[in-house]
């Protein structure tokens, strides 16, 4: 598959600019990296203000991860690592992905994946929650990471619209 283009990028800056919804942007740039990257499961995940728990607010399996209420985080190393330090965590086998969600591996593994990217989603310094995609073992590379790294700043906005004063998620459904 080809890494992201420039029309990829157009077409998002005008879905961004166009959207009534926040689910349309999320939606686009899942689209995008199934169209260039591919995944086995996308999902997005917003930190509440306090940054103790998450809430799934988009997923291409809503039957295994569904949009749903949140869930305690619990600060692992791996929730420190995107988290945190705001670093983009590259798993590329079946050993990084148990290390990486050890209480939730039997199910990912139950669905043939064995790779995982996380990105975490920043804005302004502060992370807002991050964006997961998983497929099969030995399919994402470094390249391929750097290549999701530019679809971030897309998903700045509709994390941000995710939240209302009280810091509830809305899940636009």
């Amino acid at each position: 598959m080809s890494m992201i283009e420039t029309e990829d990028h157009a077409h998002l800056a005008r879905v961004t600019a166009n959207a009534r919804q926040p689910e349309q942007i999320l939606s686009a740039v899942a689209e995008v990296v199934r169209q260039r990257l591919g995944f086995g499961l996308l999902t997005m995940l917003k930190l509440t203000p306090d940054g103790d728990e998450v809430q799934r607010i988009f997923t291409t399996d809503p039957h295994n991860y569904p949009v749903s209420g949140r869930e305690r985080l619990g600060l692992t190393d791996w929730g420190r690592h995107v988290f945190v330090d705001q670093r983009p965590f590259l798993g590329p086998d079946i050993p990084a992905v148990n290390w990486a969600f050890p209480a939730d591996c039997e199910l990912i593994f139950s669905l043939g994946l064995g790779s995982t990217m996380n990105l975490p989603v920043t804005a302004l310094g502060k992370t807002l929650g991050s964006l997961n995609i998983l497929h099969a073992e030995g399919k994402h590379g470094l390249s391929h990471l750097d290549a999701a790294m530019t679809l971030i700043p897309y998903l700045a906005v509709p994390f941000l619209a995710a939240g209302g004063s009280d810091g509830a998620v809305d899940t636009w459904r």
